[in-house]
């Protein structure tokens, strides 16, 4: 699935990040 192409892993970032910050966010509201 990973690919080492600049622009692959760049969208995967900013995907990856902000999904991971909003699961938090919204882990700390429900908890």
């Amino acid at each position: 699935m990973a690919r080492k192409s600049k622009s692959g892993e760049l969208k995967t970032n900013l995907i990856e990040i902000p999904q991971s910050m909003a699961v938090r966010q919204l882990a700390d509201l429900l908890h």
